[in-house]
């Protein structure tokens, strides 16, 4: 395996034009997206020649607008959002072994409480009877304690509460810096840069999302205001 970096990573665009005539309005003919940076240039000679690779680098301008955007489109929809609020919940309930051990520990206490008392009632009464009573007493006292900071510091979310915080997220907006962070430090694992796609892996179950440069390039459209170099006026 061959790690490369690139500190600017981009998505080249490419446009053509038939007749190019300078001071007129001129149309594209046609369009292409192709991943660039030399780093990725790198990655992508040594899979084109047999060998694996991975291309790694830190995301901004028009890759960044494009992660950001594709992930609104594909993640923040209700559907997906109620589908990661379960599995959010089934994860918890997978992960959460020390507090179904505990109440199981603590009913088991209560227990055996419970049948000290009937025995006293019943009269029957050892020399180690009041001893006992009052170590499960403690017993239970310290495992209700446990359960208790347990809570404190794994607290358990509802689906309606997550669904609840994911959804704040639908109401930024895209060209906002700090809105485009949050997306990405929220939602986005990493990127993977193809010839043909670009895959993004999110921070949720199921979480893998190829993405082809053709879909990429139908979100922007014929829009290439936000990603077009600045004009330049002859002098």
């Amino acid at each position: 395996m061959i790690y490369t970096v690139t500190f600017n990573p981009s998505l080249d665009y490419i446009v053509a034009v038939d007749d190019f005539q300078l001071g007129l309005t001129n149309r594209t003919s046609s369009e292409l997206i192709l991943p660039g940076g030399k780093g990725i240039n790198v990655s992508t000679l040594l899979m084109n020649l047999g060998i694996e690779s991975t291309a790694l680098g830190f995301m901004a301008g028009f890759t960044g607008d494009a992660a950001v955007l594709m992930t609104i489109q594909r993640v923040l929809r209700d559907d997906e959002i109620s589908r990661i609020a379960d599995a959010i919940v089934s994860l918890q309930e997978r992960e959460d072994t020390t507090l179904p051990a505990m109440r199981s520990q603590l009913a088991a206490c209560e227990k055996a409480i419970d049948n000290m008392l009937n025995a006293i009632q019943r009269g029957i009464i050892t020399a180690s009877t009041k001893e006992r009573l009052e170590q499960l007493e403690t017993q239970r006292q310290e495992l209700k304690l446990s359960i208790l900071q347990v809570q404190m510091t794994k607290p358990r979310y509802t689906k309606e509460q997550i669904v609840g915080w994911i959804n704040r997220f639908k109401y930024g907006s895209a060209d906002d810096p700090q809105y485009q962070k949050q997306i990405i430090d929220t939602f986005i694992n990493s990127i993977y840069v193809f010839d043909d796609k670009m895959v993004f892996t999110y921070n949720f179950q199921d979480g893998t999302e190829p993405i082809t440069l053709a879909e990429i390039e139908a979100t922007f459209g014929s829009d290439l205001a936000k990603v077009a170099p600045p004009e330049i006026t002859p002098a």
